[in-house]
């Protein structure tokens, strides 16, 4: 006897609004989990610099507590300790693209985190800055203890605007090689597509990180959150352009990552329950 053919773990019988609704949860998924890590990665690197420079901290899960008296910063500790967050998410970025290029045609959604991962790693770099000199905190403090003029601030900060749009050039194609099947970014679907798999993660994904830091979210981390869209403009209208896309072949049809699910909603509760009380860095210096 033959065994019943099973339709819904077959790609081509599954419809192009299921797969897109599905897209559109795995990706919230891997958009959250990617900013939690880069975000972890920035604040665990500020605040073992600062030990380094015998600067105790509390890292909190919306900002940093320096213990250290206000005339104990000198130009050089405020440099080092608010340059290495945002260089050690500059540095995982590269890695990171690096290691997608690798993953790019094996199927599932760990090329999917990757993409996410380094997109937020730059953004909390170039993103952080233009944040920076927005809300005169964060990132903004190594340039103003460099003595840089505000007018090479503002430059400095447009050409980081520049290169997060030149990030969302060059994510577009990734992106659309993200999609299962080809009828998914035909001409005529893939506007819903990037709204399902770009558009409605960013928005969403914000809108989450946003309620998980209620209500003590600040300035800098939303207009950090909001950098974002210098990808996901440049993915929106270039997409066009991309008249050819190899995709990975793929016959299992898309469903919810459970492991994906799981491990992000795990690492969102530890992660507001171990940084509400604050994790002390740098207890073992001397007072």
């Amino acid at each position: 006897m033959y065994a019943p053919f099973d339709y819904k773990s077959d790609l081509t019988n599954q419809k192009d609004s299921s797969k897109l609704f599905y897209l559109a949860i795995n990706s919230t998924a891997c958009y959250l989990l990617a900013y939690l890590l880069m975000y972890t990665l920035n604040q665990l690197s500020t605040s073992l610099i600062a030990a380094s420079l015998f600067i105790k901290s509390v890292v909190y899960y919306h900002r940093i507590d320096f213990r250290v008296a206000a005339d104990f910063w000198t130009p050089p500790r405020v440099i080092y300790t608010f340059l290495s967050g945002p260089l050690a998410c500059l540095v995982m970025g590269i890695v990171l693209q690096r290691i997608y290029r690798y993953a790019k045609k094996s199927p599932g959604n760990a090329k999917l985190f990757l993409l996410w991962a380094y997109l937020h790693a730059f953004n909390l770099f170039f993103g952080a800055y233009v944040a920076g000199v927005i809300s005169h905190t964060g990132f903004r403090y190594v340039s103003n203890y460099m003595q840089v003029p505000e007018k090479a601030e503002f430059a400095i900060a447009f050409f980081c605007l520049i290169a997060m749009f030149v990030f969302g050039y060059f994510a577009t194609r990734q992106f659309l090689q993200i999609s299962v099947s080809q009828s998914l970014i035909q001409k005529f679907s893939r506007r819903l597509f990037i709204l399902c798999t770009v558009i409605i993660p960013w928005m969403l994904g914000s809108a989450i990180l946003i309620l998980a830091k209620a209500p003590k979210i600040t300035l800098n981390e939303m207009i950090v959150f909001l950098m974002m869209f210098t990808i996901v403009v440049p993915v929106s209208i270039i997409q066009r352009n991309f008249q050819e896309v190899n995709l990975v072949k793929q016959n299992k049809a898309v469903g919810i990552d459970w492991t994906v699910i799981g491990v992000t909603l795990t690492f969102l509760i530890l992660f507001r329950s171990v940084f509400e009380y604050g994790l002390s860095i740098g207890s073992w210096l001397k007072s």
